[in-house]
């Protein structure tokens, strides 16, 4: 099978296990959505300071492996979260997500950037991020309200576990289609690996840039992420539909990814970036005064075609960026970043949120994914 395929379908497979349990996602707020917010903070802390050197791993033992074994680990975590709510399992259950996120981290980029570029491809690898963007926007549409029909008939105790033995399907079926590549010098010893990895990192200052601004994006996300739920609630839309609106509102999402590469050879990778994280900080802070189900969830559609279609041109970036031989060392390094970050911002979120509700949580995604703007601007160098 050729690579691209195997990315398209692994990716697929991949959000289509953790889209199942959205609309079960709700069994937080039996704990508060404090508990929510230090879930994604653990989550995060620890996926932030595995990811780099789980990245070196990756590298030195082959990415198929690392990949597949991280996609385990999620789906384990998804059938655990489903039998145990409690404060202490669910940060138990955070830390082995983040362990298993972090092993996924860096290992699936760095393979389908090598398979192409062993096929002399990479020209198109911006069609190939946009395209597996869009097909796993189908794939979380699907899953979306296959979830919400499990939740109807059966509860929510039965929509996580589906989503975890999707999440081992993947891994298994990573292990079967997926080839193995190293990275180009796999005999480097794994500490020269990490070493050179974050001497790159460090020594490019649009990869830096684009990690700080990635921090402050997703911490924004994070909090828009958790808090979604609670405004459904608030808005009056019955837990059952969770799953089919979450499908709907990636509809368009898959029409303008399709379109990322296009937007982002017009303008530039970092103007496209800024023009769409400014974009997305207004209509999260819009959210903030909508009090009625319909205007909310037409601006929340509106947010997630606007993610959606920034997510893939990031990816490029990223990648157009990063040496072959420490790709998926460098990947996780920026990630470590970006989710160390994060988990400081929503520790110190997860009191506030608790005691002062989803406005906040909203107006602090606004907040930080507006910051973000401000380290893509400073780059100087911009591809066209």
């Amino acid at each position: 099978m050729k690579a691209e395929y195997c990315y398209f379908l692994v990716s697929a497979l991949n959000e289509f296990a953790l889209e199942i349990p959205y609309s079960a996602y709700y069994i937080f707020q039996t704990l508060g959505l404090g508990y929510a917010y230090l879930y994604g903070a653990v989550f995060a802390l620890v996926f932030g300071l595995l990811d780099y050197p789980t990245g070196g791993l990756a590298d030195r033992l082959g990415r198929k492996r690392v990949f597949a074994t991280g996609m385990a680990l999620v789906g384990i975590n998804l059938l655990l979260l489903s039998f145990f709510v409690h404060p202490i399992t669910i940060v138990l259950t955070a830390l082995l997500s983040g362990f298993g996120s972090a092993l996924r981290s860096g290992s699936f980029e760095a393979w389908i950037v090598d398979e192409m570029k062993r096929v002399n491809m990479l020209d198109d690898l911006d069609r190939v991020f946009g395209r597996a963007t869009s097909l796993s926007l189908i794939a979380d549409v699907t899953a979306g309200i296959l979830g919400s029909v499990i939740t109807f008939l059966g509860g929510y105790w039965w929509t996580i576990p589906s989503g975890g033995l999707v999440a081992l399907t993947a891994a298994i079926l990573a292990l079967a289609i997926m080839s193995e590549n190293v990275g180009e010098e796999e005999r480097q010893p794994y500490s020269e690996l990490l070493k050179k990895g974050a001497n790159y990192l460090l020594e490019k200052r649009p990869l830096l840039s684009l990690a700080i601004s990635q921090t402050l994006f997703m911490a924004g996300a994070y909090a828009y992420w958790e808090t979604l739920t609670p405004v459904y609630s608030q808005r009056g839309i019955p837990e059952a539909l969770f799953g089919v609106i979450g499908a709907a509102m990636h509809l368009p999402a898959v029409i303008t990814t399709s379109y990322a590469h296009k937007f982002e050879r017009s303008l530039g990778i970092a103007k496209s970036a800024v023009i769409l994280s400014s974009i997305w900080a207004f209509f999260c802070s819009l959210i903030v005064f909508l009090i009625d189900p319909f205007s909310t969830i037409a601006l929340i559609v509106m947010l997630e075609s606007t993610l959606a279609t920034r997510y893939p041109i990031v990816e490029f970036w990223q990648n157009t960026l990063t040496p072959s031989d420490v790709r998926a060392t460098v990947l996780s390094g920026i990630s470590t970043i970006t989710h160390v970050g994060q988990s400081f911002v929503l520790f110190g979120l997860s009191p506030l949120v608790g005691n002062y509700g989803t406005t906040f949580g909203l107006a602090a995604a606004a907040t930080f994914s507006g910051l973000s703007v401000i380290p893509l601007l400073l780059v100087s160098r911009d591809r066209k």
